[in-house]
């Protein structure tokens, strides 16, 4: 058992003990699956995983300290609360620094606590990458979203940006990214080494699947423009014979939840937990993951949703050129649209009237997940990296 000392005023954290992992991620990890699955596996492993995390919901700073539910264990929590919204531009600068700050302040404080920074995107290397320099610490940099393609960055600065993110690669004790088709996107780089770690769903069992009368489409995630959402409603519109379901929350989601009040065949389920996106995922026939391929970083997207697809046994559908097109194509789990409604509302007919098809796309998903894809695979490569960085520092 690890034993642990708290100076809670100060905010700041004594661990007696080694192989401490800091995990920083600038969401409130409520939920984060990535970090959370990465977090238990790194307990599974016998390391101690401590959260930053940025709660942008609240007005008044503060530094929350609280303990998050993991798949195996409770571990501490520090939520900055610092107030922003998202997608937001420029108008963020000013949290987003505040967040960069209360991060390094935090980092440099309670150094002695900790042996590893585990940084999620760019938005949080640059404290990690501080520490290294300046005090040696070792850390990992998790590059789910590369920031010059993902975010709204202006074009003046997205050189600057692209320069330090690649030096952050270069610095870094090792570079995760989501998949393979990433390399491409950050080419000119120089990682020390380099792991992919897909956002593999953890097994989770589920007492029973949903009753349904209908044909069912399921979306389950954040719920914005360009990823045909809103085009899906107004399919479903027009074919009274088959059910939509969408669960999440995000800029659209009156818009889902107004279109659900107005039609019986569309359900609106808003924020669910994890559990019962695997649950509905199951329930469902088919699964929509069209992102909008005029968005540079959705051309090397590796979305949740394909992945728990795959472990469900469920055909999915998603955008060409978004990187998980030629998988779904050449493996034959699933359709292929254009980005427009008519060629998506064809891939619906073409699976929601034919059962079959359905079934034979669902088991081909599942015996690719298990041989490539579970998550059983990707712990033990972040468990042999974690061993590697810590055997380098003996």
């Amino acid at each position: 058992m690890i034993s642990i000392i708290r100076n809670i005023k100060n905010n700041k954290l004594d661990v007696i003990d080694k192989m401490k992992i800091v995990y920083m991620r600038s969401n409130p990890i409520n939920p984060y699956p990535r970090a959370e699955k990465e977090m238990s596996a790194a307990i599974e492993y016998g390391y101690y995983p401590i959260a930053l995390a940025w709660d942008r919901r609240v007005e008044k700073f503060q530094i929350k300290k609280e303990e998050l539910n993991l798949y195996n264990g409770q571990v501490p929590i520090y939520r900055f609360n610092i107030k922003a919204d998202f997608g937001q531009g420029l108008k963020n600068f000013k949290p987003l620094l505040k967040w960069q700050m209360e991060l390094l302040k935090w980092l440099i404080k309670n150094r002695k606590s900790y042996d590893l920074i585990h940084a999620f995107d760019f938005d949080t290397v640059l404290p990690a990458l501080f520490m290294k320099i300046f005090f040696n610490k070792k850390y990992v940099y998790d590059i789910c979203d590369f920031y010059v393609d993902a975010f709204s960055v202006p074009k003046l600065l997205k050189p600057l940006v692209k320069k330090l993110d690649f030096y952050a690669i270069k610095k870094a004790e090792a570079t995760i990214l989501v998949n393979e088709s990433r390399v491409e996107q950050i080419k000119g780089s120089k990682p020390k080494k380099l792991v992919f770690i897909h956002n593999s769903p953890i097994e989770i069992k589920v007492n029973s699947e949903k009753k349904k009368n209908k044909p069912t489409i399921f979306y389950g995630g954040i719920l914005v423009n360009n990823r045909m959402i809103l085009e899906t409603i107004n399919i479903c519109k027009k074919h009274p014979e088959w059910n939509l379901i969408i669960a999440g929350f995000g800029p659209i989601e009156n818009k889902c939840k107004y279109a659900a009040e107005h039609y019986e065949n569309i359900t609106f389920l808003g924020k669910i937990p994890y559990k019962e996106i695997i649950l509905n995922t199951k329930a469902a026939d088919v699964i929509i993951a069209c992102y909008n391929p005029d968005i540079p970083n959705h051309k090397y997207s590796s979305p949740n949703k394909l992945y728990e697809a795959m472990m469900c046994k469920k055909p999915i559908i998603v955008c060409k050129n978004t990187g998980i097109d030629k998988i779904v194509h050449k493996e034959n789990i699933g359709l292929v649209c254009d980005y427009d409604e008519k060629s998506l509302e064809k891939c619906f007919e073409k699976l929601l009237t034919n059962k079959y098809l359905c079934k034979e796309m669902g088991e081909k998903a599942r015996a690719l997940y298990d041989k490539k894809y579970n998550w059983d695979i990707m712990k033990k490569r972040l468990g042999n990296l974690y061993l590697q960085l810590f055997k380098e520092g003996e």
